[in-house]
């Protein structure tokens, strides 16, 4: 198969050199082959995505035909439609598209044995509803050529497609819609290569039934970004944490959408780069996400990342500065990375989303990576249990309400790993199993920014940390220490001897 598209790849180029004038440089092979991640917490899945191509894939072959939007022609006899202000391919094959087209449409009515490739090369499409329709094919490669800016520009979804699509080539894309989605695929999308900006009224990128990213730079900004979305009192942020989110005003009052990626089915993230603001969930799975890479700058007015199932990282740079919850789903599988979240409500949250405060399965594991949560709710929050079995984990919640650093219905585990967590009182919780020292201590009211110091008996600093909270409980555990041994907490000016549990 990989002999196949290499193969497929030089001939595809070599028609384009013989085809056009300017050389285009794109990948032609569409499909990368998708990984499996498996994280060593238990209960973790096995397996996360099934294959999605077949042994044969259908690729698009012919020579190239340039289609100048300008002048509303092209260099083929059959194949290509005019009408108007748009144009219909009918035929497979591959289509090189150049210049500027006013208050028209790109329409894709294809056989379901055939594939497309339109290259992307200076093209500008505005429409009245949408610019670029695939509505039928069997399979289509969207190509954005070298050094090529592009736009699609309309009043509703930008680019629509009932078939397979797949995006490539180190071009960009500019997407636009005033009132409806930015990119929709009623089937599979994979983004293999691209830089793509999208401003959308409702969600930015969907796929119905699977959502792959291999590389690319992704800006969204759906919903009028996040301050469309949930927003806490005037008073929340200053960690006064109200009983309950019912104090959350949310502004996406329409149910409009406005997530940023967005998949009724698996998504799947090797690379890239995302910047997403988005008035809902800026990454959306209605079934498991499953992230190994990466560096993501994410801005949501609900959830950061969500999943119905299972929402597994294992690499990859991820930084929440603003969201209602950091990430959400009935299992969080964290195995690598960075991950840094400033949440409004819970930090991450294993829920299977009925609202009951105990339920099935809930897990929170972690294993290795570095995790900072700032959270004016819970810190990690699981309506089953939590596990830990490695990693640096940080956690900062205030000291009132009902904030705790962490939560859980069913066990809190802690094997492995540095944890360090500060928060409220009322609700704190330590962990029920450990098998390395923990330290917990209810230290009184303190201002945000107070020093706390860990020491062991030889005076060495083992920890150190300076909330941004104000805080009424520490914990800490770390292999580091060992239970029965006592250690030196101070904590501003205050100093207490304690015995690792």
């Amino acid at each position: 198969m990989k002999k196949l598209a290499l193969l497929m790849a030089l001939f595809l180029e070599l028609n384009m050199l013989a085809g056009c004038k300017n050389r285009i440089t794109v990948d032609v092979s569409s499909e990368k082959e998708s990984s499996t991640v498996e994280s060593i917490c238990i209960h973790a899945p096995a397996e996360t995505f099934p294959p999605h191509e077949t042994d044969e894939p259908l690729e698009p072959t012919g020579e190239i035909v340039c289609i100048d939007l300008n002048g509303m022609s092209a260099d083929a006899e059959s194949g290509v439609l005019f009408s108007n202000t748009d144009i219909t391919f009918t035929q497979g094959g591959i289509y090189r598209l150049s210049g500027t087209l006013e208050g028209g449409s790109i329409i894709v009515s294809a056989p379901s044995d055939t594939a497309l490739q339109l290259i992307f090369d200076g093209a500008h499409i505005t429409g009245n509803n949408t610019p670029l329709s695939i509505k039928s094919a069997g399979k289509v490669i969207l190509s954005l050529a070298e050094n090529s800016q592009n736009s699609l520009t309309g009043k509703d979804t930008a680019l629509f497609s009932n078939s397979p699509l797949t995006i490539n080539g180190p071009g960009t894309l500019t997407v636009q819609s005033e009132s409806g989605h930015g990119i929709a695929v009623k089937n599979t999308l994979h983004i293999a290569e691209g830089n793509l900006s999208i401003e959308a009224a409702k969600n930015g990128i969907s796929a119905d039934t699977h959502l792959q990213f291999d590389s690319g730079i992704i800006t969204i900004h759906s919903g009028g970004g996040h301050e469309n979305g949930k927003h806490p009192p005037a008073d929340y942020a200053d960690g006064s944490n109200p009983d309950s989110a019912s104090s959350f005003t949310d502004k996406n009052t329409k149910g409009m959408g406005g997530k940023g990626l967005k998949s009724d089915g698996d998504i799947l993230i090797t690379n890239g780069t995302f910047i997403v603001d988005s008035a809902d969930d800026a990454i959306h799975s209605n079934a498991s996400l499953t992230i190994s890479g990466g560096s993501f700058s994410v801005k949501s007015g609900d959830d950061a990342l969500h999943a119905d199932s299972i929402l597994t990282v294992s690499d990859g740079n991820i930084t929440v500065p603003y969201c209602y919850e950091g990430f959400e789903a009935h299992s969080v599988y964290i195995s690598g990375g960075s991950i840094d979240i400033n949440a409004m409500d819970d930090g991450i949250n294993a829920t299977d989303g009925t609202g009951r405060n105990e339920g099935e399965g809930e897990l929170i594991c972690i294993s290795d990576g570095t995790v900072r949560i700032k959270a004016l709710g819970d810190g990690l929050d699981s309506n089953g249990s939590v596990e830990i079995r490695g990693g640096y984990i940080t956690v900062v919640c205030p000291k009132d309400g009902d904030s705790a650093s962490l939560d859980y219905a069913k066990t809190g585990e802690i094997s492995g790993g540095t944890f360090i967590g500060t928060g409220a009182r009322g609700m704190a919780k330590t962990f029920s199993q450990s098998s390395q020292g923990v330290v917990g201590v209810s230290v009184g009211a303190r201002e945000a920014k107070t020093p706390i110091r860990l020491l062991d008996k030889s005076g060495n600093l083992l920890f150190s940390l300076e909330p941004d909270y104000s805080f009424a409980v520490v914990i800490i555990s770390s292999p580091d220490l060992v239970t029965g041994e006592e250690y030196s907490l101070s904590v501003g000016d205050t100093t207490s001897i304690h015995t690792a549990k």
